[in-house]
């Protein structure tokens, strides 16, 4: 399988509860399409991989819909993930709106694939 690069990797799983990162936020984002003074459309892409960036999310997809990206992001409790979101993810350019849902429970997590 690593010769065929179907092992892209092998990593540790840490335990996020036990580094206080137990609060888990999913996020729906809707983007600008274009600025509104240049009329320049935004690249959603470039817009993606910049909220990437960002040590506190963990996944980043773009999606069809009514939405433009999911979100999953973890932090120390309701208040830090809040403030990550007004603080840092809000005021990117491009943003239009943001939908946050905390998590309550986990029933599965995982990375698995079926094979």
């Amino acid at each position: 399988m690593e010769s065929e690069n179907i092992i892209d990797s092998y990593k540790t799983l840490f335990n996020a509860d036990k580094l206080g990162l137990p609060a888990i936020a999913l996020i729906m984002v809707r983007l600008k399409f274009s600025d509104i003074t240049s009329k320049k459309p935004y690249d959603f892409k470039a817009i993606a991989k910049q909220i990437a960036k960002f040590p506190e999310i963990q996944e980043v997809h773009l999606i069809t819909g009514d939405w433009d990206l999911f979100l999953k992001v973890r932090g120390a409790d309701t208040r830090a993930i809040g403030k990550f979101v007004t603080d840092q993810l809000s005021p990117i350019e491009g943003m239009e709106r943001c939908v946050t849902f905390m998590v309550f429970d986990t029933e599965k997590e995982t990375n698995d694939l079926p094979i």
